[in-house]
């Protein structure tokens, strides 16, 4: 074990994960035009500070209809400290934000913007370590749970490996 102090469950009781109560916490955009119409986005860990600290002045007063735009100057001001992390979860939880009000504007589903619909149907995931329920309600593809982390070092790794192997694969 690397960082033995770091070890244990994910999640909120978790000492290497962030708080999931303090400002690492996911977060929610919403972006209010004085029309009143209002775009969402989500984001995860990290974002949300980025965004009230540096992100939210540069967009106040702006057109939200000028998405490619908006995204550029966020790029370009984060340039100095992320292209990575936070700083890219800040700006796709406001390019998402972006989208949806600009669906609403023009009365289209987003997908439609983006130039229209590509797939009849989007193959849906179960998350989780039970595979034989997973399989039972339905589902062909399964997301393992990974209960192993960085905290665990190499054993960590092999364990996950171990259970991957023993997961029941369907091939259909």
């Amino acid at each position: 074990m690397i960082y033995p102090q770091y070890t244990g469950k994910r999640g909120p009781e978790s000492t290497w994960m962030p708080d999931p109560a303090g400002p690492m916490r996911p977060f929610t955009v919403e972006i209010d035009t004085n029309k009143k119409i209002k775009g969402y986005g989500r984001g995860d860990a990290g974002g949300g500070p980025v965004i009230e600290g540096h992100l939210a002045k540069l967009l106040i007063g702006q057109n939200p209809l000028d998405i490619e735009r908006l995204w550029d100057v966020m790029w370009r001001s984060t340039l100095f400290y992320g292209r990575a992390g936070a700083a890219v979860r800040a700006i796709s939880g406001i390019d998402l934000a972006l989208w949806d009000l600009a669906g609403k504007v023009w009365g289209v589903p987003v997908y439609r913007l983006l130039g229209g619909r590509t797939w009849d149907r989007v193959p849906a995931y179960a998350t989780g370590n039970d595979s034989e329920q997973s399989l039972a309600f339905g589902y062909t593809k399964i997301k393992l749970a990974l209960p192993y982390g960085p905290g665990q070092g190499r054993e960590g790794l092999k364990k996950l490996g171990s259970r991957q192997a023993n997961a029941r694969v369907s091939r259909a």
